[in-house]
């Protein structure tokens, strides 16, 4: 696949990225054949932040209806054998409904979700992990935002057919779940996020709200902005 990477990455980081979206992109097409509605990248990569030593691969699969258990372990499975080619931070995904794209609640349902920080549990009890990784997530009103803003169709139907209008206040209590009580430089950051979307109403990377917050933010704060900026990095 070909795509615009502003990215601070080289040519073979890139060449890298687009082979594991390929291929990311035709085993769960395998999988779940006539099920899949979508696959969308949203996170640094939709918004040209993507860096390879300091991103993961953010995206949500779109189903017609919840898949089987075996489905599940199959892009569970496939997961951890495509995370040997991923960048170091892994690859984070959730499975999620039409119905609830369409029609936002908030925290929205999902079917199933990966990142890399449950790799272990997974390994250790697949059948436990599979049953029981479902629920709500308050991050993913969030996510279809961004999506709706800057979302790449990775594969299936056009992003305007498939996510709905996201209420602005499930927005904001998306990214306070992220800011509270957070003082890594992840938090750092994603506090600045959530300062430009409170004040300006726009989403933006961990990168640039840090900039953007540089310019806005009271300057007695800029000396962590810029330190968690560089752990990041």
């Amino acid at each position: 696949m070909s795509m615009d990477y502003r990215q601070s990455t080289s040519h073979d980081e890139q060449r890298k990225l687009s082979i594991l979206l390929d291929k990311l992109s035709c085993a769960i097409h395998e999988i779940l054949g006539d099920n899949l509605v979508g696959i969308y990248l949203h996170g640094s990569i939709a918004q040209k932040a993507f860096r390879w030593n300091a991103s993961d691969v953010d995206f949500l699969i779109v189903v017609q209806s919840e898949p089987s258990d075996d489905a599940k372990r199959k892009l569970l499975d496939t997961t951890i054998y495509l995370s040997e080619f991923a960048p170091p931070k892994g690859l984070e995904w959730s499975v999620v409904t039409l119905a609830d794209c369409l029609h936002v609640s908030h925290p929205v349902p999902f079917c199933l979700h990966y990142s890399i920080a449950h790799k272990q549990r997974f390994l250790t009890s697949p059948e436990e992990y599979i049953q029981h990784m479902k629920g709500r997530d308050g991050d993913l009103a969030a996510y279809f935002a961004v999506i709706r803003q800057c979302g790449i169709v990775l594969y299936g139907k056009p992003i305007e057919d498939v996510f709905g209008p996201v209420p602005n206040d499930f927005v904001m209590d998306s990214f306070r779940e992220n800011v509270a009580d957070d003082d890594t430089p992840n938090g750092i950051l994603n506090r600045c996020r959530y300062e430009a979307y409170r004040q300006e109403g726009v989403l933006l990377s961990k990168i640039d709200g840090a900039q953007w917050a540089l310019k806005h933010l009271p300057a007695d704060l800029h000396a962590r902005i810029r330190s968690a900026i560089k752990a990041y990095e």
